[in-house]
């Protein structure tokens, strides 16, 4: 969602990653496409990070 062609969707799925991570990766559904790219491999990289173990939140169980 966070490279919909759809805005309204971007932003939802950037504020929601936000809210449940509690992490921000500079990712502005309004901005440029290479920007959001940018951003969106950010998530990424966190997430391939993340120990199989440990809850998508980054925070303890």
């Amino acid at each position: 969602m966070l490279q919909s062609s759809d805005p309204a969707a971007r932003l939802i799925a950037g504020d929601t990653l936000k809210l449940v991570t509690g992490r921000d990766f500079g990712f502005g559904a309004s901005d440029t496409p290479p920007t959001r790219f940018e951003a969106v491999e950010r998530w990424r990289a966190w997430v391939e990070a993340l120990p199989a173990d440990e809850p998508v939140t980054g925070k303890p169980a």
